[in-house]
This record gives structure tokens, C-alpha cells and sequence, in this order.
């Protein structure tokens, strides 16, 4: 007679027929530990390994993470009391991954320094730079202490050829530049906020069985994502995590800066000595930059002159102004 093999219930096999019928149990749907009902119940397969329920749903003995069907899976440290695990990207916001439903975007690691002031200037109209009053100081000696020669004055200079007449020629001098006349300047200020990253932790995971103790089986998190635990508020990491994050779901950001001022100045300025009365025979020629400079032996005529047009220099250096505070603050840490 042919056999039959009838189910019974979940699990249970009826082969043969009449008093010859045996009721059977295959091997994966044993009690004990991977039936799961209390006294060594027959366990019932539910279908595929599900591999964050603590469950052996498909009746092989094996739990989660100790189940082939959940090689992808991998257990990690289970989250302390207060924290969950995130799948956590520090500089991008790409996808969460499966198993991670929950998104939050976050700035990470914010730099909460003041801003970078610069401040530039263009030419809107040169200065004139030949004319006006400099002043000049004659000494006897390399520092250009007020002494022989006399003391400071004013000269007045027009570009052209003049004559020395400044009394007693000492043996070293300087020259303050002639301040510019009219012109005009273009102010670029530039404020730079320092940067932060901008990052994703994706949270809302179970986790499962089948890993050592003190472990949870948790789903994969690939590249450019790791499984971390995450914390609202800024605290300290718990042991065993090396790498914190200190993050938010952004900024209240008021840096600025302000203050940026330009001025038409004169730069290349030159104070020439002369042999003769003419300004032909060239001695030599002292920077007008307001330092000591020696004097040739017996000059005749003088001749202050430039040799670049009038340009612009910041008059007024910005100054950074206000914060940046966290918000949404949030505490990320990773293995």
C-alpha cells in the first residue's frame, strides 16, 4: 500500500495509513531552545529568520545573529541605559539604511569661534601724492634724535625742484610721507563663518539575540554609515566608545562682522638730494617712510617725489560680533 503523509497542526507528520499511521516531528521543529515554548513546546516556523526579534522563527535552533540567514547582521555592544543605536554618517546625508527608519539630520562637531574678518580696498579715484607738507628731521646722529640740525618742521612740497633751504644739513635725516589729497576708496569686507559638518543619524533599530553577552544583534549600517549610539543633550560617552560627536539639528548663528573702513594712502614716495640747483645731478635718494637714513655730503636742492600713484589701506580693521549656540543638541558615540 502506498504511504501517505498527511500535516497535522504546525508541525506534526502523519505517514502511513490506517493503524499503521505514526505521528513524527522533523527535526527543526523540536522543542527546547529552539522551540521556544516553556517545557520543550514544539516549535512552530513562522517563515524566514527574523533577525532582530530574539525569535528562532524558523525553527533551526539558531536565534538572529547566530542564524546564517542573518550573516549580514552583526553584533555589537548592546546601548547603554539612555542611549539607542544610530546608524550614524559624520560628513553626509545619504539614505538611512534598512533596519535604521528614523532620520535626523545634524550639523556635527560645529566650530563655535567667532568669525574671520578680512577687510580689502580698490581704487575708486587715485590721491594726489605730490603735494602738501612733509615733515622733516634732520639729527648728527643714526637714530635721528632731534639734535644737530635741528628739530622737526613742516616742508612744503609740490613734485618740482626745490632748494634745500633747510638750514644746517646734518649728517643723517628722515622724512614722513606727504598725506594724500582727495581720492577715493572701494571697501570689500568679507566675513568667513567657521564651517561645520553636515551629517545623519538614522535611529529607530531593533535589535536582536544570538551574540555573546552584553551584545545585541543589529542590522548592517554599509559605508559611509556606522553603528554608534546616540543620546539627546551633551554628555559624556559611555566606556568602551573612543570617538564622541557633539552635534544638533542646527545653529542659532548671529557671527557677523562689522567695522571694515578703507582710506586713500600714497605709497612709493621718494626724497631726492641734488647736487645742483637744477635737480640734473643726482646725490641720492632717502624712502619717505619715516625712518633714519644717512644724508650725502653737500646737497644744494631737494626734490620729494613719487613714484606710484595714490592707493588705498584699511583705516579700520573689522571686529567678529555675536554667537553660535547648538541646537537640538544631540551626543553621538562610536566604537
Amino acid at each position: 500500500m502506498v504511504g501517505l503523509a498527511l500535516a497535522v497542526g504546525a508541525c506534526a507528520l502523519v505517514t502511513g495509513v490506517g493503524n499503521l499511521q505514526e505521528v513524527t516531528c522533523p527535526p527543526q521543529c523540536d522543542g527546547g531552545e529552539a522551540g521556544g515554548g516553556e517545557g520543550g513546546g514544539a516549535c512552530v516556523p513562522t517563515g524566514p529568520e527574523v533577525c532582530t526579534d530574539g525569535v528562532d522563527n524558523d525553527c533551526n535552533g539558531l536565534v538572529d545573529c547566530a542564524d546564517p540567514a542573518c550573516a549580514s547582521f552583526k553584533c555589537v555592544a548592546a546601548p547603554p541605559m539612555g542611549w539607542a543605536l544610530s546608524a550614524f554618517d559624520p560628513s553626509d546625508r545619504s539614505p538611512c539604511p534598512a533596519g535604521y527608519p528614523q532620520a535626523t539630520d545634524l550639523v556635527v562637531d560645529p566650530n563655535l569661534g567667532p568669525a574671520t574678518c578680512t577687510c580689502s580696498c580698490s581704487v575708486s579715484t587715485p590721491a594726489g601724492c605730490e603735494q602738501g607738507a612733509v615733515e622733516y628731521y634732520a639729527s648728527g646722529n643714526s637714530a635721528c634724535n632731534l639734535g644737530e640740525g635741528g628739530a622737526p618742521g613742516p616742508y612744503s612740497v609740490d613734485g618740482l625742484c626745490d632748494p634745500s633751504g633747510f638750514g644746517p644739513i646734518a649728517s643723517y635725516h628722515k622724512v614722513d610721507p606727504a598725506p594724500p589729497a582727495g581720492g577715493s576708496c572701494a571697501t570689500m569686507p568679507a566675513t568667513t563663518i567657521p564651517s561645520a559638518a553636515t551629517g545623519r543619524s538614522c535611529g529607530g533599530a531593533a535589535a536582536g539575540g544570538g551574540c555573546d553577552a552584553g551584545q545585541v544583534c543589529a542590522p548592517p549600517a554599509s559605508s559611509p554609515f556606522g553603528v554608534c549610539v546616540a543620546q539627546a543633550g551633551m554628555v559624556a560617552c559611555p566606556a568602551g566608545y573612543t570617538r564622541t560627536h557633539a552635534a544638533g539639528t542646527g545653529l542659532k548663528d548671529t557671527r557677523t562682522c562689522s567695522g571694515c573702513a578703507c582710506a586713500p594712502s600714497c605709497t612709493g614716495a621718494t626724497f631726492t638730494w641734488f647736487a645742483d640747483s637744477k635737480c640734473v645731478t643726482k646725490l641720492t635718494s632717502i624712502p619717505a617712510d619715516s625712518q633714519c637714513h644717512p644724508t650725502p655730503g653737500a646737497p644744494d636742492a631737494s626734490a620729494y617725489t613719487y613714484t606710484a600713484t595714490g592707493g588705498c589701506t584699511v583705516a579700520t580693521s573689522p571686529q567678529p560680533a555675536g554667537t553660535a549656540a547648538v541646537l537640538g543638541a544631540t551626543t553621538v558615540c562610536c566604537p
